[in-house]
């Protein structure tokens, strides 16, 4: 079992990166550290490795960004988030949510701010970079069209046909757009909040379903595009783990798919995590740690705290706030379905 997991570290860690610079190895678990420290309070050691994360990277995630610019403003240190607010407005970050985001409240008290935000629009001139129009134009149509029958009255029932003839479009127009301009991300496309979500999510979450679903019909897989997004900084790695598990069980196996929770005739189960067989957790952590996951006991910690700290609302923490929710069970269906879970609070 040991040189197994070993030879999974190397195969992952070897897989061809054009990017000078890997993201799992200066990106990912520096960052991870820093939400670590948010949830024990400790914003000072917090800040210091989102600082280190984003040095080391050239770079960084609009989400990690703004958590970082929190940890500033918590630790008094003003003129650091006001530099990551330039960082969010270079990414597109629109001026209402700066305006109204709960955790930069302390922030708009500083003397400061009035005529910080009165320079947005000059701001966005300046510190924007370079966007793909053509490539955010597709991405747009590629999302109405998914759900333009999806949406409409019958949904699947009526109009199934037409609704897998422009999924499987989609996917051609997505394949496409990868290999002439790389993977769609938010320094191509821009974001108007951050957000962990990638442009064009919800054709790619409808494809990875219909893999588990239809597998043989399905010609496409883009779990190495997946891979290769993570280690070049332009696909977060708890999005690509979520859509990697749509795949159904010949995926992947990650795990940290977020926590669950049982009801069934007013009895509600404490949070719930999955109950893994022995050795299976250890397995699991090898390959998360390869594609810049952190280990599944440092994702429950942070779940946890994303579900039922308030102190977690001054922060966006929505890659570790999914609660999968089982309601209506029978209490035969209950307790059988509990036993493959064990409480985490």
């Amino acid at each position: 079992m040991k040189y197994m997991m070993l030879a999974w570290l190397f195969i992952l860690h070897h897989l061809p990166v054009a990017s000078q610079v890997d993201y799992t190895k200066t990106y990912y678990p520096v960052i991870h550290q820093a939400d670590l420290k948010i949830v024990d309070g400790d914003y000072t050691k917090a800040l210091s490795f989102y600082q280190k994360g984003f040095k080391e990277s050239q770079g960084g995630f609009s989400v990690d960004f703004l958590n970082a610019a929190v940890c500033a403003v918590k630790t008094g240190n003003d003129k650091i988030a006001f530099k990551y607010l330039d960082s969010l407005i270079g990414k597109g970050v629109r001026k209402d949510f700066l305006e109204t985001f709960v955790g930069l409240g302390p922030l708009r008290k500083n003397k400061r701010w009035g005529k910080y935000i009165s320079q947005y629009d000059e701001k966005l001139k300046t510190l924007v970079g370079k966007r793909n129009d053509y490539v955010n134009r597709q991405i747009t149509v590629m999302e109405d069209r998914d759900q333009e029958f999806r949406q409409k009255e019958g949904s699947y029932d009526v109009y199934g046909d037409t609704i897998e003839k422009i999924d499987k479009e989609n996917v051609d127009i997505y394949i496409a757009l990868i290999k002439k301009y790389g993977f769609p991300n938010e320094n191509m496309l821009g974001v108007s909040r951050p957000a962990s979500n990638i442009p064009g999510n919800i054709v790619l979450h409808h494809h990875c379903q219909a893999m588990s679903i239809k597998r043989e019909t399905v010609k496409y897989d883009f779990t190495n595009d997946f891979i290769n997004a993570v280690r070049k900084g332009q696909l977060e790695p708890h999005q690509m783990a979520f859509l990697i598990a749509l795949q159904g069980k010949d995926a992947l196996q990650l795990g940290g798919l977020g926590l669950t929770q049982l009801e069934s005739n007013g009895t509600t189960s404490k949070l719930l995590r999955d109950k893994l067989q022995a050795g299976e957790e250890e397995k699991m952590n090898v390959k998360r740690f390869a594609l810049g996951l952190e280990l599944l006991d440092q994702y429950y910690i942070k779940s946890v705290y994303k579900l039922k700290n308030e102190a977690a609302k001054d922060f966006i923490f929505d890659k570790y706030g999914h609660l999968n929710i089982f309601s209506g069970l029978d209490e035969s269906t209950y307790k059988a379905l509990i036993q493959s879970f064990e409480p985490i609070d």
